[in-house]
């Protein structure tokens, strides 16, 4: 029993997956659970030869709580990602109360320090950038990016500012320390919401997002880099372009 090799995505690449798993689970017919398709769909896309596989392990909680531990904190953003956090060693899990990603394989991003900045210079997302990594949205109703959250602070957008969030952090060691952590956060009193039908025809002209059927379900994939150069412009241009209010 396998999966497709996921031949959507380009060879030997580092590679994010956000992953909606039920209706792929739903194949099967109950042959197999969560865990064993999680691998499994891991399996089909090493296919590829990837550089690294990553996959959002996040801790919105962490700015309300003001905790996290590295190796006891669950998932908050669906059940492939928890899946993958259960699977897979804290040791690779990446040091960062919300933002904390799963790599998979080589460990490229571990790093060795608490991320300080969720989207600063040592975020996985300003790492993505620098080498252009694919983003692969998988059965998912509308296009998924925290990458964008990059852009957005790169553009400087006037709807979000810099927080800053107090709390105790634990390490693999279960060592303690009190760490603050700046968040670029939306302004609540604006509420902007993207309009995400826009961005994702905006980069399907632009030739950056593309399209595949696998397993019978619907796949987006972009790239990090590409997906900025082609955004980051018309945001400075429009500071409001990504949100619904946009023109």
């Amino acid at each position: 029993m396998s999966l497709k090799p996921c031949n959507f995505i380009p060879y030997c690449e580092h590679v994010l997956l956000h992953v909606k798993i039920r209706n792929l689970l739903e194949n099967f017919s109950g042959a197999i659970d969560y865990s064993t398709l999680s691998m499994m769909l891991l399996e089909a896309v090493r296919e590829r030869s990837p550089k690294s596989i990553v996959i959002p392990v996040f801790t919105y909680s962490f700015t309300k709580k003001r905790s996290f531990s590295v190796t006891a904190s669950l998932s908050e953003v669906g059940r492939f990602s928890e899946e993958i956090r259960k699977l897979y060693p804290a040791t690779q899990r990446s040091l960062d109360p919300v933002f904390s990603v799963m790599d998979t394989g080589n460990n490229v991003f571990k790093g060795n320090e608490w991320n300080t900045e969720a989207f600063g210079e040592s975020s996985i997302w300003k790492f993505w950038d620098d080498c252009d990594g694919v983003i692969v949205n998988i059965d998912l109703p509308q296009i998924v990016s925290t990458q964008l959250h990059f852009i957005e602070k790169a553009a400087c957008v006037p709807y979000r500012y810099n927080k800053k969030f107090k709390g105790v952090v634990s390490s693999v060691a279960e060592n303690n320390i009190i760490l603050e952590y700046q968040y670029f956060v939306r302004n609540l009193e604006q509420n902007p919401k993207w309009d995400r039908k826009r961005i994702e025809r905006t980069l399907h002209q632009e030739g950056v997002l593309h399209y595949a059927l696998w397993e019978g379900l619907p796949v987006r994939w972009f790239k990090a880099k590409q997906m900025r150069q082609v955004l980051q412009p018309l945001i400075e241009q429009n500071p409001t372009y990504l949100l619904a209010t946009g023109q």
